[in-house]
């Protein structure tokens, strides 16, 4: 079974892209509703920030140059903004997306 989720950021532009707040509103499965399925849909919002905004390999002549966490960028702690995460608990039927 799946989940019926939406996600939105709220952003500050000037010389970089920073985050300032992210929204989720999960209806999904009755295990979403546990200590963990917060968790998961925040990680999961915080690590796809992640890859947009900062993380890249970089590349020289001599090939990979970003050997280390010091030259790979990520997404600090200190970068990660407050998170609300919301979850629904509709008893409305779901239709398998294979089904359509």
């Amino acid at each position: 079974m799946g989940a019926y989720i939406a996600c939105a950021a709220e952003l500050a532009v000037d010389a970089d892209v920073r985050l300032t707040r992210l929204w989720c509103v999960c209806d999904g499965r009755p295990d979403h509703q546990s200590g963990r399925g917060p968790h998961q849909l925040e990680g999961g919002m915080i690590m796809a920030a992640s890859w947009a905004l900062k993380e890249q390999v970089k590349l020289s002549g001599a090939g990979i140059s970003s050997l280390t966490w010091d030259d790979y960028p990520i997404l600090r702690f200190s970068e990660v903004p407050p998170v609300e995460i919301e979850l629904l608990n509709t008893t409305a039927p779901r239709r398998s997306a294979w089904a359509r």
